[in-house]
């Protein structure tokens, strides 16, 4: 069963810095939910996240786009092969369009439970980048790799 899930933001930035920011894994989740952060460990190019229900998301950045696109690759539950693709389009002045999608490969009764629990992560990871303070922004936060 293959699971596609899609949403839409707005973000506060520029393509550019928006791109820069996801790029580093570092960064990556500082767009997390609140309650998913101390569940977060990075380096660079890749990442755990433990997600309540379905255990570790193990990320890596798989390819780049300058400033329009990030595309990482993964794991969950351990043998489900997941997907991440982020595209940034330039709108309003100083603003970026972003669409994420996700899509992961699994059985059918993994596929059902897990399409729920994608869908609030998704809904909350896009409420995070609409209402992120951009301003605030700082060097990536080290938050290592056990």
């Amino acid at each position: 069963m293959k699971i596609v899930k899609n949403r839409r933001a707005v973000a506060a930035i520029s393509p550019e810095k928006f791109f820069a920011l996801i790029s580093d894994m570092r960064n990556f989740g500082r767009l997390l939910p609140a309650d998913m952060r101390d569940k977060y460990r990075s380096d660079e190019n890749s990442c755990v996240i433990t997600v309540d229900q379905i255990g570790s998301l193990n990320l890596k950045v798989a390819a780049k786009k300058p400033f329009s696109e990030v595309l990482y690759e993964g794991s969950a539950i351990s043998r489900i092969n997941i997907g991440l693709k982020v595209i940034i389009e330039k709108s309003d002045p100083g603003n970026s369009n972003v669409s994420i999608s996700f899509t992961a490969d699994t059985d059918p009764v993994t596929g059902m439970f897990l399409s729920a629990v994608l869908d609030r992560f998704l809904d909350k990871m896009v409420t995070e980048i609409e209402n992120y303070r951009y301003e605030d922004l700082i060097a990536p936060k080290e938050n290592p790799l056990p």
